[in-house]
């Protein structure tokens, strides 16, 4: 029989919601954990304290729950498992609880959901192809209010879908245990080694730990004798030792009698010496005295010798100075007498010239009129 409107309604609501929950849970993946933890982001920015408090403890229960409740194949331990421990059990409780209380919380927030997918979009493909067949077999429940044939029709599209789906997930199947058996094969090759390491290692631990004991026998044996070889040199040295001590004991009071002698010698000497120096000391601040006084009486002889030699180097200084002057004039008077020379020498030059022209003239002139007779006489 088909449902009620009333129904229909309320299955369609539920199927909403567990879509919604299924589509948030996808993005609440164990790598989106993983990178918050490893990205040291401040939360609180974009979900404030409770929020980013439950996200950050969420994540340490799901590194908790893949470290201690998983089986070697990755298979969630079951809670009445002998190596589940109580800590392990609370860890999945409480990772339960606060699932719940995140989907609840996404869920009912948009912008939330958005701000959690930038810290890393890691959507489970396999949980986005269960939102689909959710998201069909709700579909099918609407068309359920359609006719027959139709209904009919969408089972067998499902069905279809579902044949693909199971031959697909048959072949991962076929695919991990193909791995596993490899991984399998590949442990037991590596077991089969580290037993064979194990048992030469055992073997060699046997053979060093025999060498060992037949090194420590000989070791202790060696030691003893040294010990007894070291004994009888130690005494004989002692023996040896004690003779050359009462030697030099015996030369140490000979030395101190010696000693004594010409420490007592030593000592005249010194007081002779004292005696002496106090003698020479006297007699040299009497020679000081002496010679302080004759060397202020030279001084007095020098300041006056002093003051007369002022006095000569200011006469000296005087005479060279009338010499100098006597000297400039003397210059002075030769180059005007040398000047006037010069132009004596020049006047009787020119007066020289003047007579030799004048004669020429003159001789000139005499035989011009001389000329002129013999002309008149022819």
């Amino acid at each position: 029989s088909k449902p009620i409107n009333i129904e229909a309604q309320r299955v369609s609501k539920v199927l909403d919601e567990l879509v919604k929950k299924i589509e948030v849970v996808s993005y609440l993946t164990s790598d989106l954990f993983q990178n918050i933890s490893s990205q040291d982001v401040d939360l609180e920015e974009d979900f404030g304290k409770e929020l980013s408090d439950l996200i950050l403890s969420h994540a340490e229960l799901e590194k908790s729950f893949k470290e201690n409740n998983l089986t070697l194949e990755m298979k969630i331990m079951p809670l009445d498992d002998d190596q589940m421990t109580d800590e392990h059990r609370a860890t999945y409780a409480k990772l339960r609880k606060t699932t719940s209380k995140l989907v609840r919380i996404f869920m009912n927030d948009e912008d939330a959901l958005l701000k959690l997918r930038r810290y890393g979009d890691n959507k489970n493909s396999e949980m986005d192809e269960f939102i689909k067949a959710i998201n069909s077999l709700k579909d099918l429940w609407l068309m359920k209010l359609s006719t027959s044939l139709e209904e009919q029709t969408s089972k067998d599209n499902i069905i279809q879908q579902l044949t693909v789906k199971n031959g697909n997930l048959s072949k991962k199947l076929a695919n991990v245990k193909s791995l596993y058996l490899a991984f399998k094969q590949s442990t037991d090759e590596r077991r089969e080694q580290l037993e064979k390491q194990k048992a030469k290692l055992n073997s060699d631990l046997l053979r060093e730990s025999t060498t060992k004991e037949r090194n420590k026998e000989a070791i202790l044996k060696e030691t003893e004798q040294r010990k007894k070889d070291n004994e009888a040199s130690h005494n004989a040295k002692m023996i040896k030792l004690n003779d050359t001590r009462a030697k030099l004991d015996e030369t140490l009071s000979k030395l101190r009698s010696e000693n004594q002698k010409e420490e007592e010698k030593l000592r005249k000497n010194f007081e002779r010496a004292e005696s002496s120096l106090e003698t020479n000391i006297e007699q040299y601040d009497i020679d000081m005295r002496d010679k302080t006084e004759a060397l202020n009486k030279i001084q007095e002889d020098y300041a006056k010798v002093k003051e007369e030699l002022v006095m000569i180097e200011n006469l000296y200084r005087g005479k060279m100075e009338e010499k100098r002057r006597k000297k400039e004039e003397e210059e002075r008077m030769r180059k005007k007498q040398q000047e006037r020379d010069q132009q004596l020498n020049t006047l009787n030059k020119a007066a020289e010239w003047i007579q030799a022209h004048y004669r020429g003239l003159i001789t000139r002139r005499a035989y011009k009129k001389k000329d002129k007779k013999g002309k008149k006489k022819k």
